[in-house]
């Protein structure tokens, strides 16, 4: 498994090196750390308390131009809340432009456990600030989420929907609804899949509708790594987009 491993990182990796032309550009916003997410979507579950998580995730769409590179950090203040932040850095823009976008904190609480007939539930505050850059912003945000979770036999389902409005007045409101499923395919390997439906800052109604597959790999006591590709059924505005993520889990202890 080790082996295939590497030589698939080395083949993600050659494609993320291709420059491809652009058309089209979405901002990113609180993204969530392994093993508790999707690619862009929230698990219910949170980690023991006092664990600390790293992320980095990668991005590049087909017909578009830029890549996105993001810094992600979780703790777990308790074994039900975690504080989460992200920072997300574009490259090569449109060819041209470099920046960084809003970077979000937010708080995510499970409130209420699963058991043999009911989800997990938890709800997320989250708040953005503005990088500086005048590029890639909507001057800070607020918004709130809520995330469902259910674990059926080897799946585990996941709701999310998650509202933000903008600081600037020339942006609209933001809505997500996300759908994601994990499938327990081995012991360290897990097959993901999400619906990702945005309602976005520049658009008035659901433009992106995008269906995502990949997997999520332990490939080490602490480390996770993610790799996916998504393909956009809406307006095809990116039609492709590659994606993986690399998580390092530091454990706590739990109450």
């Amino acid at each position: 498994m080790k082996r295939g491993t590497i030589l698939f990182l080395v083949l993600f990796a050659a494609v993320f090196s291709i420059a491809i032309p652009a058309m089209a550009f979405e901002l990113n916003g609180l993204q969530p750390l392994q093993p508790n997410g999707g690619f862009s979507g929230f698990s219910a579950l949170t980690s023991e308390k006092g664990s600390l998580s790293i992320g980095l995730d990668f991005e590049k769409a087909i017909e578009t131009d830029y890549f996105r590179s993001t810094l992600k950090v979780g703790y777990s203040i308790t074994s039900k809340m975690e504080i989460m932040l992200s920072a997300p850095y574009l490259s090569n823009f449109q060819g041209v432009t470099n920046g960084a976008e809003d970077l979000f904190i937010g708080i995510k609480q499970n409130f209420f456990g699963e058991n043999r007939y009911g989800p997990s539930i938890a709800y997320l505050l989250m708040a953005s600030f503005p990088s500086g850059e005048d590029t890639f912003t909507t001057d800070g945000s607020a918004g709130a989420g809520l995330i469902i979770s259910k674990k059926i036999g080897p799946f585990t389902g996941h709701i999310n929907f998650i509202y933000a409005e903008p600081f600037d007045d020339a942006y609209d409101e933001q809505m997500e609804l996300i759908l994601g499923m994990d499938f327990k395919a081995a012991h360290d390997i897990d097959i993901i899949a999400e619906l990702f439906m945005v309602d976005s800052y520049y658009s008035d109604g659901f433009e992106t509708i995008e269906g995502r597959l990949g997997y999520r790999i332990r490939s080490f006591d602490n480390m996770y790594t993610v790799l996916g590709a998504g393909y956009e059924f809406q307006n095809r505005d990116p039609e492709f987009r590659l994606m993986a993520s690399f998580n390092f889990v530091l454990s706590g202890t739990d109450e």
